[in-house]
């Protein structure tokens, strides 16, 4: 019987990967960070801050996938991967796999939608105070 950390719809990736996660996550929120000071100090128009979806999104997802030690991608693909101190492999069980299909798509729509909000809050507001 396996010993890998594996669990369907649960977890699928190493501590590792997570902290990997949390880069990306980071490189996407440094990034909305800097397009807002470049829509400011350019004063571009309010519906310029749509631009700040793109680098939300990516930063909300990985940070999501890297909190709840997930990946959609490799959830997509039926695989687990734990390395460098696990192992991979790929998850046969089909209910397991709908399982990770459903927990994949719930991330990435928590994450688009909270992107999603977040930009048009922020288009709203800069709009509401005249920017």
């Amino acid at each position: 019987m396996s010993t890998t950390p594996y669990q369907q719809g649960v977890c699928n990736i190493s501590r590792e990967q997570q902290r990997q996660r949390y880069v990306v996550a980071t490189v996407g929120f440094v990034l909305a960070g800097i397009y807002l000071l470049v829509w400011h100090l350019l004063s571009l128009p309010a519906v310029a801050l749509f631009g700040l979806f793109i680098p939300l999104a990516i930063g909300i997802e990985w940070f999501i996938q890297g909190w709840f030690r997930f990946c959609v991608w490799l959830a997509m693909k039926n695989r687990y991967d734990f390395t460098p101190s696990g192992e991979q492999g790929q998850v046969s069980n089909p209910s397991n796999q709908q399982a990770d299909e459903i927990y994949a798509a719930k991330i990435t729509v928590a994450a688009l939608g909270t992107a999603a909000a977040l930009t048009g809050f922020s288009v709203g507001f800069a709009a509401w105070l005249g920017l």
